[in-house]
C-alpha cells in the first residue's frame, strides 16, 4: 500500500488511552507529533508531579510538534531562546516505519540533552532511526531549568514536588507502556537512550524505583549515574533564586505568579554564575530527595537494582574541548575541581602531565583531558564497573570520529560530536534547525562520515533490538569486564581496544572514589 493509500485508509489514526490521534507521513515513516502525555503543568500544577492527560472527544490532529519547554540560552547568556517554548510543554513524538511488521517492534525512547536548561524532543527526526532499525522511536519533552529542577520542595514541601523534570520522564515512559502497542511497538522491549543531560537522565532513572519495569535496556551517551546534587545544595539554590526574585523563603508559593520572562531572566543569572555559591556547576540537576530518588543512582546500580537491565555506556574522545574552548575556566570546570578537592586535583594533574605531555594525541593538553575524564570518561567507567560487579551486563564505546561541521571541525570528537552522526540520514548531514523548522541546507557526508555514522547507529540500534551491541562486519564486541575492560572505538573503521584509559583510570584509584 502506498503512503497516500495508507493515509486514505485511516492507518494514521491510532487509539490511545486518552483518545484517537491522526498522524502524518515523514520520509518512509508514520509520525504522530505533539502528543500530550500529561496535563499542561501550568497554574496550580507548576512544580507539581505531572497529571494524567484529560481525555478528548473525536480525533486529535498529531501532525505538528508541540511547544518546547521554556528554554535558557545555549552558550551566550544574552541570546534569546530559540523556537517556540512554553510552560505548556509535556508532549512527545512517535515514529514508526510505514512498512508493515510481522511482530511488535522494539522501542527506542530518546531523552534529549542540553544541560537540563535547553533542548526539545523535536530537535531529532525519529524517522531516521525508526527506518534504519525497524523500531518505534519516541522523542519527548520534559520541564527544564527552574521549571523542572528547582528544588522548591526543599524550601516548602507543601507547595512543590521534587524532581518534576524527572517525574515528567517517568510519566512519558508510563505513557509508552500503556500506549506504544497501538503504534506497533513492544512495551516489553523499551530501551531508554540519552546524551549529555539526557544521558545523565538515563543514569538517574536507573535509580528511580518508580521507573522500574518501564524500560528494559539503557544507553548512556556522555552521561553518568552520579550527576545529581544533594537536597541541601538543591535547597540552597532554590533559596538563591527566590532571593533574586525578591520572594521571601517563607513564601515560596509566590513564585507561581512570576511572569515567564522575569523567571527566565533570574534563572539565566543563576545558571551562568554556577548556582548559589559559584561552585555548583549546573544548578538545575536532579536532587537525591529521599523520595523519587532515594539515594545516588550509581549506588543503586552497585546494589544490583538494575542488574537485569543491560547497559551501553559511552563517551567522546575529547569531551571537554568544547567547554574549555568557550572559556578555559567556567562554572563546570570550577565545580569539577571543587568536587574532587584541591589536593587530589593537584596530584591528578601532576600525574596527567606525566602521562600526556602538552600536544599529545588525546585531548591536546593534560588539564583538558583531566577535566574530560572527571566529567565523562571516569563516571562512565564507574557505571560499567558497578553494573558488572552487581552481576549485570554492560558494554562500552568511545566516539572517535570528527564530523565536518562547526565546532567539531575545529575541536575534534568533543562533547556532542556523536549527535549529528547518530541522527544523520545519508547521503548528507541534515543541518536541521531546531524544533523541526526548515533547514538552511545540508552538508555532504564523506565516506568516513558515512561509515562512522553507520557504526554508531548500528551500535545503538542493535542494542535496542537485542540487548547487546554489534557491528555488521566489524570487530567482535565483548561485554565490559574488569579484566579486559574492552571498549569499542566508534570511527570510520571501528576498533576494539582494551582499557584505553588504563593509566589514567589507575591514577584515580586511591585519590577519588
Amino acid at each position: 500500500m502506498s503512503t497516500s493509500e495508507a493515509v486514505e485508509a485511516g492507518q494514521l489514526v491510532v487509539e490511545t488511552t486518552a483518545g484517537a490521534l491522526r498522524g502524518t507521513v515523514r520520509h518512509d515513516s508514520h509520525a504522530w507529533l505533539g502528543v500530550p502525555f500529561a496535563q499542561p503543568p501550568v497554574g496550580d500544577l507548576k512544580w507539581r508531579a505531572p497529571q494524567p492527560v484529560e481525555p478528548w472527544e473525536g480525533v486529535r490532529e498529531a501532525t505538528a510538534y508541540g511547544p518546547a519547554a521554556v528554554q535558557l540560552s545555549r552558550f551566550d547568556p544574552t541570546a534569546p531562546p530559540y523556537g517556540r517554548d512554553s510552560e505548556d510543554c509535556l508532549y512527545l513524538n512517535v515514529f514508526a516505519p510505514a512498512a508493515p511488521a510481522s511482530a511488535p517492534r522494539p522501542v527506542l525512547v530518546w531523552i534529549h540533552g542540553g544541560g537540563f536548561v535547553f533542548g526539545t524532543g523535536a530537535d531529532y527526526d525519529g524517522s531516521v532511526l525508526a527506518e534504519r532499525g525497524d523500531a518505534v522511536v519516541v522523542t519527548l519533552n520534559y520541564r527544564l531549568s527552574s521549571w523542572g529542577f528547582l528544588h522548591l520542595a526543599g524550601v516548602d514541601p507543601t507547595v512543590a514536588d521534587s524532581n518534576v523534570g524527572v517525574r515528567d520522564q517517568v510519566a512519558a515512559l508510563q505513557w509508552v507502556r500503556d500506549n506504544i502497542a497501538a503504534f506497533g511497538g513492544d512495551p516489553a522491549r523499551v530501551t531508554i537512550v540519552g546524551e549529555s543531560a539526557g544521558g545523565m537522565s538515563v543514569g538517574t532513572l536507573l535509580g528511580v524505583p518508580a521507573a522500574r519495569g518501564l524500560f528494559h535496556g539503557a544507553v548512556l551517551l556522555s552521561g553518568s549515574a552520579a550527576e545529581q546534587q544533594d537536597a541541601a545544595t538543591g535547597t540552597a539554590a532554590a533559596k538563591a533564586l527566590l532571593a533574586r526574585l525578591g520572594i521571601p523563603a517563607t513564601e515560596p508559593g509566590r513564585i507561581r505568579d512570576v511572569p515567564v520572562a522575569e523567571l527566565r531572566a533570574a534563572t539565566e543569572e543563576l545558571a551562568h554564575t554556577g548556582g548559589h555559591d559559584g561552585k555548583q556547576g549546573i544548578p538545575f540537576v536532579p536532587v537525591v530527595d529521599g523520595d523519587l530518588i532515594p539515594y545516588v543512582p550509581l549506588a543503586a546500580v552497585a546494589d544490583g537494582a538494575v542488574a537485569d537491565v543491560p547497559l551501553l555506556v559511552a563517551y567522546c574522545r575529547d569531551e571537554m574541548a568544547i567547554f574549555t574552548f568557550m572559556a578555559e575556566d567556567n562554572p563546570i570546570t570550577q565545580s569539577l575541581e571543587a568536587r574532587i578537592g584541591t589536593e587530589a586535583w593537584a596530584e591528578l594533574l601532576r600525574r596527567y602531565e606525566e602521562f600526556e605531555p602538552e600536544g599529545a594525541a588525546v585531548g591536546g593538553n593534560p588539564r583538558k583531558t583531566l577535566l574530560g575524564d572527571a566529567m565523562f570518561a571516569m563516571p562512565s567507567v564507574r557505571v560499567a564497573e558497578a553494573q558488572v560487579r552487581a552481576g549485570g551486563a554492560a558494554w562500552m564505546h568511545r566516539f572517535d570520529h570528527q564530523p565536518p561541521m562547526e565546532p567539531y571541525n575545529l575541536l575534534g570528537p568533543t562533547h556532542a560530536a556523536d549527535i549529528p552522526c547518530l541522527w544523520s540520514r545519508e547521503p548528507s548531514f541534515d543541518l536541521c534547525s531546531l524544533s523541526g523548522e526548515p533547514a538552511d541546507g545540508f552538508m555532504d557526508m564523506s565516506e568516513a562520515d558515512k561509515a562512522a555514522s553507520a557504526a554508531l547507529q548500528d551500535a545503538v540500534l542493535s542494542f535496542v533490538r537485542e540487548g547487546r551491541p554489534s557491528l555488521p562486519g566489524g570487530p567482535e564486541w565483548p561485554a565490559y569486564d574488569e579484566k579486559s575492560r574492552a571498549q569499542m572505538l566508534i570511527k570510520a573503521e571501528p576498533e576494539l581496544v582494551r582499557d584505553p584509559t588504563g593509566e589514567r583510570r589507575e591514577a584515580w584509584e586511591g585519590l577519588v572514589g
